[in-house]
């Protein structure tokens, strides 16, 4: 396994070599592969080679995966059998691999937030908001300030208009409450309604950060 973790949509890269160090041709062997790269499910595929004697056979796989989470991915079984089907031998892979799939990074150009849904906070410029109730400054009004900022006392006594600049802080608190309920869907359209809320969440978070 090249990687053992991917963003959702990346290839995640799996070379298998199955060698016969025998003096024996190997006519049947049976490898039955974990195979969750397109559902949730730990559901198997197989493939069946022939190995000749002191020979070996390899493949490169790729999965493309369509869910965020962790994966198993590699050997489950192998089964070797005679032409008659009469001896059969089946070893159980110890310790799968697994690969870890994240959620895409979103970029989002604009998000709005309502500035009525902070009681003493104004969000003024990605994710920077202001105490509105701590005044920082008094300045003379410039064209495209907002009319909610305007001193009206100050700009009756002074006769020209003045508005406030609040504090400004960083350090503000967000909740993201998902609602992970499963609907009467599918289970694959719940998986990808459950991924997409993570992804937007993800990337608005991204957003008020940078």
């Amino acid at each position: 396994l090249e990687r053992n973790s991917v963003e959702k949509g990346e290839k995640a890269k799996y070379i298998l070599t199955v060698i016969n160090n025998g003096l024996f041709l190997l006519p049947y062997v049976n490898i039955e592969l974990h195979d969750s790269a397109n559902n949730k499910s730990q559901k198997a595929s197989s493939k069946n080679v022939f190995i000749p004697p002191f020979s070996k056979r390899r493949f490169k796989l790729e999965y493309i995966y369509k869910y965020r989470g962790e994966f198993q991915v590699g050997v489950k079984t192998i089964e070797m059998r005679d032409f008659l089907g009469i001896f059969k031998l089946r070893y159980k892979a110890k310790k799968p691999l697994k690969v870890k799939v994240y959620p895409r990074v979103i970029n989002i150009e604009r998000f709005y937030v309502r500035e009525d849904m902070h009681a003493y906070n104004s969000l003024s410029h990605k994710g920077i908001y202001e105490d509105t109730s701590v005044v920082d400054e008094i300045n003379k009004y410039n064209y495209g300030d907002s009319l909610n900022r305007v001193h009206w006392k100050l700009t009756a006594k002074m006769n020209e208009m003045m508005v406030k600049k609040f504090e400004g802080t960083e350090a503000q608190n967000l909740l993201f409450i998902f609602d992970l309920k499963k609907n009467s869907y599918k289970e694959e359209t719940n998986n990808l309604i459950e991924d997409k809320q993570i992804e937007a969440s993800i990337g608005v978070l991204k957003y008020l950060i940078d």
